[in-house]
């Protein structure tokens, strides 16, 4: 795992590297500091986006939901889970998926070590497909 102190170091690098990557004097009079200093740079920013877009989706799949139980073309999350779980043998890792083109969610779950995937219907609550098992 990461530590404080490792997240520090490498926040301290990279404001390092953007200072210099700024600074052209540098760069031209050491290539190498280009490429030593490039790297923390554009892993922090693929960190950083990364960490944002999985956010950002799970906001526009509740959204979603939210509309579709709203206007009556879904049944909540919680009443279709009372419908499922019980037919399903393994943990349920909850945070399902929800599909707003199919009105499908895409439930998670556990068995034996291996994932398995239940794609509920959000109208009916009937299962449509199971992959894993």
């Amino acid at each position: 795992g990461c530590s404080v102190r490792r997240i520090h170091a490498f926040v301290r690098r990279a404001a390092k590297g953007i200072h210099q990557l700024f600074n052209a004097s540098a760069l031209c009079h050491k290539p190498m500091l280009m490429k030593t200093l490039l790297l923390p740079c554009v892993a922090g920013a693929l960190a950083a986006t990364t960490l944002a877009v999985p956010a950002e989706a799970g906001r526009r799949d509740q959204d979603a939901a939210f509309d579709a139980v709203r206007s009556g073309r879904s049944q909540p999350l919680p009443m279709l889970e009372r419908r499922v779980l019980p037919q399903i043998r393994g943990d349920y890792l909850g945070r399902p998926e929800y599909d707003p083109g199919a009105n499908m969610y895409r439930m998670k779950f556990m068995r034996n070590g291996s994932v398995i995937w239940i794609d509920v219907d959000g109208r009916t609550g009937q299962i449509l497909r199971r992959s894993g098992e």
